[in-house]
């Protein structure tokens, strides 16, 4: 990931990761163009997008589908703390 620096001159292209994950890791957005959008910025600074789907997601296999998405290695031990360990 890259190395996050904050520039005191507001620039929203170059702060634009800052903009979105302020307050946590998930940004509602309203509109598919701009998520498009945030979305290529953040990948030209360097970050890895994972898209997830949560369709078909079921209490009961929504473990494997994380490990399939996030690329777990075999050994994932479909828990939090497996989770927590393979991040």
């Amino acid at each position: 990931m890259n190395n996050w620096k904050w520039n005191s001159t507001y620039d929203e292209a170059e702060n634009l990761d800052w903009l979105i994950l302020r307050d946590g890791p998930i940004s509602k957005y309203f509109s598919h163009e701009i998520l498009n959008k945030d979305i290529k910025s953040l990948v030209n600074v360097g970050y890895n997008i994972i898209d997830v789907n949560l369709k078909n997601w079921t209490i009961s296999n929504y473990q494997s589908k994380m490990k399939d998405a996030f690329e777990f290695p075999q050994y994932y031990g479909e828990n939090l703390a497996a989770f927590g360990d393979c991040l």
